[in-house]
């Protein structure tokens, strides 16, 4: 992946996001076993109980998207959570240093998409994790949008 990435480029992995993401958590809310959802909520919990974007709230954060992957129990779709797994860490790595609030608010989005995967209800489940998408891109690009300003107020 590229260095310093650009608009483009964000918005290229996030158009994988929505496009593949939903579609898992509908079948993971399908197909979930009870160990799946213990793991889910073990990456929930982990998310929470961490401070936003330290190495342990992160990795759970990936660990909830790859969990959800995994529950598919679909290898070829499970072959695509690395690439997922990707735009999640370059939209953590462009939020940490300035938007610790986004960390927080999106919680509530993970855990109306563990609710409807625990409810087993895989169009809600797909309703809601696309909205987590959504919501991070548009988090992510108005962090990028404003960095080339607050780049050149430091340099002045």
């Amino acid at each position: 992946f590229e260095p310093d990435p650009t608009e483009r480029f964000i918005r290229d992995l996030f158009e994988l996001r929505r496009f593949v993401e939903p579609s898992a958590a509908r079948l993971a809310a399908r197909r979930r076993t009870s160990a799946d959802i213990a793991r889910i909520e073990a990456a929930y919990r982990g998310m929470v109980e961490n401070p936003p974007y330290a190495e342990p709230a992160v990795n759970a954060d990936l660990s909830f998207h790859e969990t959800i992957f995994a529950a598919t129990r679909n290898p070829p779709l499970q072959c695509l959570a690395p690439a997922v797994c990707a735009t999640i860490q370059w939209s953590l790595r462009l939020k940490a240093p300035d938007d610790r609030f986004f960390f927080t608010a999106s919680l509530i989005d993970h855990e109306r998409v563990l609710d409807a995967i625990v409810q087993r209800d895989g169009d809600l489940a797909a309703a809601r994790m696309s909205g987590l998408v959504i919501d991070s891109l548009n988090s992510t690009l108005r962090l990028l949008a404003g960095r080339p300003q607050a780049e050149a107020a430091k340099s002045a």
